[in-house]
C-alpha cells in the first residue's frame, strides 16, 4: 500500500507545473506538414497565394526564458495547385521572434507565438512520451493549419 502511495505521489509531482514558470530546455528535432483540408477551395481559387509547404526544424529552449530558437528548413509553394505553381527552400538559423507561454491555454498545454507577424501567429503544443515528444497544432488560418511532431535530441 505504501509503496502504491508513493508513486501516485510522485505522479502528481511530476504533472503539476506554475503557471508563468518558464522550464522547457533543450532541442527538439521537428518534421511539420500542412493540412490544407478544407481550405483547397480558397486556396486554389484565388488568385494564386504563397503557402507554407512541409519543414524540417530544430526548435531550442532554454530553461529561464520565454524565447524559443528556431533553426530549419521549409518549402514555401507559391500558387499552390495552379499550373505556374513553383517551390522555394528556405534556410534559417536561430529565429528568436518566437515566444511560449506555459499552461496556455490550460494546463500541460503551451501556446508558440510567433511575434514577426501582426497579429502573431499562434501554435499550440503538448509533450507526451514522458516529455521527449512534443506534438503541435497551429491555431485558425485562413489557409492552412500545419501539424507538427518533434522528438527530443
Amino acid at each position: 500500500m505504501k509503496k502504491t502511495q508513493i508513486i501516485i505521489l510522485f505522479l502528481l509531482s511530476v504533472n503539476s507545473f506554475a503557471a508563468g514558470s518558464y522550464t522547457l530546455s533543450g532541442t527538439f528535432g521537428c518534421l511539420a506538414s500542412p493540412n490544407f483540408s478544407g481550405f483547397i477551395n480558397r486556396v486554389t481559387n484565388g488568385t494564386g497565394s504563397s503557402n507554407d509547404g512541409n519543414g524540417l526544424f530544430l526548435f531550442k529552449f532554454t530553461s529561464g526564458s520565454p524565447t524559443v530558437s528556431l533553426s530549419g528548413v521549409s518549402n514555401t509553394i507559391n500558387n499552390f495547385e495552379k499550373s505556374n505553381a513553383s517551390v522555394k527552400t528556405n534556410i534559417f538559423s536561430n529565429l528568436t521572434h518566437f515566444n511560449y507561454t506555459p499552461n496556455s491555454p490550460f494546463e500541460n498545454m503551451y501556446t508558440l507565438q510567433d511575434t514577426s507577424t501582426s497579429p502573431p501567429s499562434v501554435s499550440y503544443f503538448v509533450f507526451v512520451n514522458s516529455g521527449k515528444t512534443m506534438m503541435s497544432i497551429d491555431s485558425s488560418n485562413p489557409d492552412r493549419n500545419s501539424n507538427t511532431i518533434c522528438q527530443a535530441l
